[in-house]
């Protein structure tokens, strides 16, 4: 008599256990699942930037300055570009002029942040439910960028992305850039 309902309150701690690890099971895959990368090499302006294997369909503009992809479902997009640095008031752009110039005005969108440096510079903000991250690598030669926009619900997977591809930019050591057209 003293083990009298204890079958039933065993099968329901079971079943919360079993619920409980199949939730945390999903989340730990998820949160520890290794991120596959391919190499983009952008002839014209000679670097390198490792991207998200998930990203494919290519678009290519007419000039060869980059490459547009998205994911097969199209809820991501990414775009790597390069162009060459421009004078500003005889000096080349840096991160900081470069921020000023271009990357300031988008300032009062919701969720705005962004920061630059010598050699860098980058911007976040949402537009509806997605996220834009851009991202600039500015040599004497040529500035280096991406701009990928995300779900924000994905925003932990995206943000490890974002970490290898800025620590992946290169330069590469061709003196002078390939030009398509001269």
């Amino acid at each position: 008599m003293i083990f009298k309902g204890t079958k039933k309150r065993m099968i329901g701690w079971l079943l919360i256990l079993l619920v409980f690890f199949s939730v945390a099971g999903t989340d730990i895959v998820k949160v520890s699942a290794k991120i596959n990368y391919k190499k983009y090499y952008n002839p014209r302006f000679d670097y390198t930037i490792k991207y998200p294997a998930k990203f494919g369909r290519e678009q290519y503009p007419a000039n060869m300055d980059g490459v547009m992809m998205c994911t097969k479902s199209g809820n991501a997009q990414l775009t790597m570009s390069g162009s060459f640095n421009h004078v500003l008031d005889g000096e080349p752009y840096d991160g900081y002029s470069y921020y000023n110039s271009y990357m300031e005005e988008d300032s009062g969108k919701n969720n705005y942040s962004g920061n630059k440096g010598k050699d860098f510079a980058w911007q976040s903000y949402k537009e509806g439910n997605k996220t834009v991250y851009h991202y600039v690598f500015i040599t004497q030669e040529v500035i280096m960028s991406f701009v990928i926009e995300y779900p924000s619900s994905q925003k932990s997977f995206y943000k490890k992305v974002i970490k290898t591809m800025k620590k992946s930019i290169r330069k590469n050591t061709n003196p002078t850039p390939y030009r398509l057209y001269q």
